[in-house]
């Protein structure tokens, strides 16, 4: 019989929804017999099967009208759209590094509307990573952020991302807004903001590893009452791969905040580490234009008990 051994998987885009489905095409050929027409010519097998040869060689060997199908196929389609969708996820966090971090929580921001199947639908997805102890925001994650993306006023962006901190802290389940209004920004005051851009339907989803907070996603839409149970269940699937990407954003930034107590510093006792990791965080998050050498590090009314130097 025939035999496919590789799956085949094609993209789809759907003009209704403007959205893009992949679509698994089954070839069931267990009822495919193959037949020969005549004899077939002399075949060495030593040097025709023992090693891989490109097509073009064997259809001189064995022409292909040598041969005829016999029976019929069963041809069957299945749509493996949160399947794909979730291959790339994991790409993405297996290709993540220091160069393409940004690329790829833009990038991944596009892949939500298609795991959901919602035209319209805005995701976005915030790190918390700690620093000593302490949940910090970095700003190149807040551009584009729903609750959060207020250019220019870093005063009123703290205190949303504080009052969104202790939120999701304190309620680790998704909140669900089905209709955006009034009484909803009074309950939930990081929210005021929402009106202003549009945004009729909100759910934001704390992403929590061993009940330590990791960051939230948030997903936007529009149109009132756009999401439903159906839309938590399909985001419990990528679940576990943002976990791990959020890990991975908090493992680039304990790099770069060592690059730089390696390049300003000497060698660091464990007991005074965390005033330098704090000046490195302080570091990190000013503007690149505004940056200036960190400068000494003093522990004021410290006194040691012992000192020595070379």
């Amino acid at each position: 019989p025939v035999t496919y051994l590789n799956d085949i998987i094609h993209p789809v885009d759907i003009p209704e929804s403007g959205l893009k489905k992949y679509i698994k095409l089954n070839i069931d050929t267990r009822f495919v017999d193959i037949k020969l027409n005549g004899e077939l010519p002399p075949f060495d097998y030593a040097e025709f099967c023992a090693r891989q040869l490109p097509v073009e060689v064997l259809m001189d060997v064995l022409p292909l009208s040598l041969f005829r199908l016999e029976g019929f196929v069963i041809w069957t389609v299945e749509d493996v759209t949160q399947e794909e969708v979730l291959n790339h996820m994991k790409d993405l966090v297996l290709n993540m590094d220091q160069d393409n971090e940004g690329g790829s929580y833009e990038l991944l921001d596009t892949i939500f509307p298609t795991l959901l199947d919602k035209r319209g639908t805005t995701a976005h997805l915030v790190p918390f990573p700690k620093i000593n102890g302490t949940s910090v925001l970095e700003e190149q994650f807040c551009y584009t952020d729903t609750i959060l993306g207020i250019m220019g006023n870093r005063k009123q962006q703290r205190l949303l991302f504080q009052q969104l901190l202790d939120y999701a802290t304190q309620h680790p389940h998704p909140l669900v807004v089905p209709d955006v209004n009034e009484t909803t920004i009074q309950s939930y005051p990081f929210l005021k903001h929402l009106p202003h851009k549009g945004i009729r339907s909100f759910i934001l989803c704390p992403i929590l590893h061993q009940h330590e907070l990791l960051g939230v996603l948030e997903l936007a839409s529009p149109k009132e009452n756009d999401f439903t149970q159906e839309t938590i269940s399909r985001l419990q699937a990528a679940y576990p791969l943002l976990v791990l990407l959020l890990n991975r954003s908090i493992a680039l930034l304990n790099g770069r905040i060592n690059r730089v107590i390696k390049e300003q510093f000497t060698a660091l006792q464990p007991s005074v580490e965390w005033k330098f990791t704090d000046a490195a965080w302080q570091y990190l998050s000013t503007p690149e234009h505004e940056r200036k050498d960190i400068g000494n590090i003093t522990f004021d009314e410290v006194y040691p008990l012992y000192g020595a130097i070379d």
